[in-house]
């Protein structure tokens, strides 16, 4: 499989797999990019083993797949990898050009950004190593605040309580690769120093 990022068509067959596939609680593609960016970013190695479970359950990572053929496991999995490895190059090497991945309500032609998905998978991705990431969790600065307020029950709560509007959200939006760059800095500086 070729290196770089997935074209738009193997974004969309991954996408088609994964909201097709028999399974409950698959992640989408904008949620899968969420949690690869926060696994590739975090403290600490996280292997395949402990986090492709839950692409396929992203509720409790317990529910297996079933493809319908050794080609298709090799095609998917070859796709999400593929993806993750290019996040990991980008962040690494061109990290001004790290862009999430966001599904987006047509909205009569003046869409809107859906946040909700990838801030979910990006919080997924950090309670894989919720220990390893306190430290920017209880940042007093609070650089993942706006992840966490569109990415878990408790901030969506206080977002209900704060009803932001459509330029805020949209402002929002905006920053999301800016603070995904922020604390895959943030982690990288501390393994280099190991």
């Amino acid at each position: 499989m070729d290196q770089g990022p997935l074209t738009d068509k193997e974004l969309e067959d991954l996408d088609n797999f994964l909201l097709n596939a028999d399974l409950e609680n698959s992640m989408d593609v904008s949620m899968l990019d969420g949690f690869l960016t926060a696994v590739v970013s975090g403290p600490t190695l996280i292997l395949p083993s402990q986090w492709l479970p839950w692409v396929w359950d992203c509720e409790e990572g317990k529910q297996s797949i079933r493809f319908k053929s050794a080609k298709q496991a090799q095609r998917i999995t070859g796709l999400i990898l593929k993806h993750m490895n290019d996040l990991t190059s980008t962040l690494v090497r061109y990290a001004d050009e790290y862009e999430p991945v966001l599904m987006e309500n047509p909205n009569e032609g003046d869409p809107i950004p859906i946040i909700d998905e990838w801030c979910c998978g990006y919080m997924k991705g950090v309670m894989l190593d919720y220990a390893g990431w306190l430290p920017l969790l209880t940042a007093a600065d609070k650089p993942l605040h706006s992840i966490w307020l569109y990415g878990t029950p408790d901030g969506w709560e206080q977002l209900s309580q704060q009803a932001p509007n459509l330029e805020q959200h949209r402002c929002t939006a905006d920053g999301l690769a800016d603070v995904a760059r922020l604390a895959h800095a943030y982690w990288l500086a501390r393994r280099l120093v190991k």
